[in-house]
Parts: C-alpha cells; sequence; structure tokens
C-alpha cells in the first residue's frame, strides 16, 4: 500500500536508505559506512523535510519495505541542499562521525568532494527538472512496488505541470537499469563512477523521462 511520506516514517527512511545504499545493497553486509544517520542526511533526509508532496512510501503489513523522493526543481533543490544541510552534515561528521565511524568521516568527505558542478548550469536539467531517488528492500523487489512508487512519482510532478525527470544510477545496479528502461527512461549521460574509490570500473548513468 502506497502512503504519502510522514515524519514518523524518517527512521524507517534511514534504515532503508542504508539496507539498499551499496547498488541497492546493503551496506552494513559490504561493511561500509555505519553512521546511518548521516548517509541518510546526504542522500533522502532533505526531501522528506522540505518536499514531502514528492516523497511516497510503500508498506506490506505495516511494514515500510520501499521508498521514493525526489524534487521538482533540481536546481533549487542542490541551492537549498547546500544551504540547508551541508552545515548539519558537517556538524554531523565532525562532532559524531569522526570518533564513531572514521570509514563513513573519510567517505563522506570524498562524497563532498567530488560533487557536480552548479546544477544550474546544466542543460539537461533544463529539460528534466525534477530527479528522484527510489529504493526497494530486496526481498520485496520484482513484485510491483517500484513500479507503484515511480507512478506515484510521475503523477505528483505531471500535476504540477513539470516537463520531465531525470535519475542517476549506476551500471553496477543490475536491477535498476533494466526497471528504468522498462519504464521508458532514456540514458542521457554515462560518465565514470567511482563513488565509493574502489576503482571498480562502473559507469555512472543519467536518464530522463520527457513528461
Amino acid at each position: 500500500m502506497i502512503e504519502r511520506f510522514q515524519k514518523k516514517y524518517t527512521k524507517d527512511i534511514i534504515n532503508l536508505c542504508h539496507r539498499t545504499g551499496f547498488y541497492g545493497e546493503d551496506l552494513a553486509e559490504k561493511k561500509l559506512f555505519k553512521d546511518k544517520k548521516l548517509f541518510a542526511m546526504r542522500f533522502v533526509l532533505h526531501y522528506t523535510r522540505f518536499q514531502p508532496q514528492y516523497c511516497f512510501v510503500f508498506k506490506v503489513d505495516d511494514r515500510v519495505v520501499g521508498y521514493i523522493v525526489g524534487t521538482d526543481n533540481t536546481s533549487k533543490q542542490a541551492a537549498d541542499f547546500s544551504r540547508t544541510m551541508h552545515p548539519k552534515i558537517l556538524r554531523r561528521m565532525y562532532l559524531f562521525t569522526r570518533w564513531y565511524s572514521p570509514g563513513s568521516f573519510r567517505l563522506m568527505k570524498s562524497f563532498m568532494r567530488s560533487e557536480d558542478e552548479p546544477v544550474s548550469i546544466d542543460p539537461v536539467i533544463q529539460m528534466y527538472p525534477a530527479h528522484l531517488h527510489m529504493n526497494v528492500l530486496p526481498g520485496f523487489q520484482s513484485r510491483g512496488i517500484g513500479q507503484q512508487l515511480l507512478h506515484a512519482f510521475i503523477s505528483a510532478t505531471r500535476a504540477n505541470g513539470i516537463p520531465g525527470i531525470h535519475l542517476g544510477t549506476s551500471s553496477a545496479n543490475k536491477k535498476a537499469v533494466p526497471f528504468y528502461e522498462k519504464n521508458n527512461f532514456v540514458l542521457l549521460k554515462q560518465f565514470d563512477d567511482d563513488m565509493w574509490n574502489t576503482g571498480s570500473g562502473y559507469t555512472s548513468l543519467m536518464y530522463g523521462l520527457k513528461l
């Protein structure tokens, strides 16, 4: 069952983000990024706080097993994120994570260093101003949950007259790529992906959908 995000689901979102954070796989199993909250602060919590109208969860037997979050204006969201979340992320990094999990601290510093140039100058963002992040627990994938979450997000953005949606994924995520292509997303860009500093040779992929 799909529901709009509510504050009471924040802990569920944090845990689910961590359990799917390594190209759809569990960060705990990979022994990567121990600080769950810091990881969620970087990748999901800004959306649930500032644009909850584009955030949905999927529940099975009263358990949150999937979510989709996003924005209708990537340029504005990026500016808001820098203004509101960067100081909080830095505060947690230096006052807590640095001692609790030095590995998480180093990875977050790497994530922040590798952030793109201001997105407002990217012509792709002008054509596809909305973007999304979606995750479903591995045991609940291939059951139509992602499809329903995606349709909820598309409906919400289309209702507000948004011309297009983009998203980022990786060639490492073997389930995500065919899923988005099946749902009419087209490949817009590709570039080297070394988010985790593993020298893996994966490729980052940006997909877009015109509404």
